[in-house]
């Protein structure tokens, strides 16, 4: 399947998986350190 596809399968559904209603923290032991990575950059 294309992405094509399933963008138009979501935008006719008005799917929206982007927005989330939550949120949640990884488990990972080293997620702090991924993180702070990120928010680095």
């Amino acid at each position: 399947m294309s992405w094509h596809y399933i963008a138009r399968v979501w935008w006719e559904k008005n799917l929206q998986p982007r927005r989330s209603d939550t949120f949640k923290i990884s488990k990972d032991p080293a997620f702090a350190a991924k993180a702070a990575d990120v928010v680095g950059l």
